[in-house]
């Protein structure tokens, strides 16, 4: 089965929140289906923040991208979750990391297992008043295998944070990219833990644009930071788009077909940049 894609246009935590209400009108008019925000406990609380970006716009979606499940208590999460739900009208969606820092839980993926199993039990029927309005895609993102085959096993979205083991030549701060090899094998990991499912798991990836004449120029300057990967595979990776809108739309349209990754989280350029490459895969 082909899946649509889903475009996602990525928010810094550290925006004001009426900057960020000018980012998701953007997106909105630019064609992308969601706004999505990262989780950093020196910043706002994704949560809250895009229930409140809903009320400035029509149809554009939200979700963490992910949420620290693991400084979050199991029930409160939840509740924050439905409220959400309930303040956006259905169009917050549910992402889940298995968390880390300090005050973070001793078995992370134990932990996370019984966070999706209470928004499981919830979203069935067993939710506080007022309830749902809707019943949100929970996505499960990470690098490693137990937690990839964790979301392989319970997730409807698994994203995919980077190869396992982290680069280890990748500095502080930098998202690392991934190789075909390492793409396969991540993927490998979700099938694992889904076994018959696997079909019905959209994939997601967060993949940094650059819009360039010169593919390969853009590479070799990403490699001089990403030196554990070729300029090859830099360009062959789905983390990594350059070109012109078309090249960019064809990238998009092999890595739907060779990796099966259908969402894909926008990075480096503003929302109306990309929107002629979502134009161009229109109905796609």
């Amino acid at each position: 089965m082909t899946r649509p894609f889903r475009f996602a246009t990525v928010s810094a935590p550290t925006t004001p929140f009426a900057k960020l209400v000018e980012e998701a009108k953007a997106a909105e008019d630019s064609g992308f289906d969601l706004l999505v925000l990262p989780d950093f406990p020196t910043a706002i609380s994704p949560i809250a923040t895009l229930a409140g970006l809903a009320a400035h716009t029509a149809t554009l979606r939200f979700s963490p991208l992910v949420t620290n499940a693991g400084l979050w208590r199991t029930d409160l999460l939840v509740r924050e979750f439905l409220t959400a739900d309930q303040i956006s009208r259905g169009r917050v969606e549910i992402g889940l990391g298995a968390g880390i820092g300090p005050g973070g839980p001793p078995k992370p993926l134990t932990h996370l297992r019984e966070v999706v199993d209470a928004l499981r039990t919830s979203l069935a029927g067993g939710a506080n008043p007022p309830g749902w309005v809707s019943s949100p895609p929970i996505l499960v993102a990470g690098s490693g295998d137990r937690l990839l085959g964790v979301g392989g096993e319970l997730a409807d979205i698994v994203g995919f944070a980077g190869p396992s083991p982290h680069p280890g030549s990748l500095g502080p701060g930098q998202v690392p990219l991934l190789s075909p090899a390492a793409a396969d094998d991540r993927i490998a990991a979700v099938r694992a833990g889904a076994g018959d499912r696997f079909d019905q798991i959209e994939l997601n990836v967060g993949a940094t644009v650059h819009l360039t004449g010169d593919r390969r120029a853009a590479a070799e300057e990403a490699q001089r930071i990403h030196s554990y990967l070729s300029a090859d595979e830099i360009l062959a990776s789905p983390k990594f788009l350059a070109g012109t809108t078309d090249e960019i739309a064809e990238q998009l349209l092999a890595h739907r077909e060779r990796f099966g990754i259908s969402y894909f989280a926008i990075l480096g350029v503003p929302p109306g940049d990309f929107a002629p490459v979502i134009a161009a895969l229109a109905g796609a």
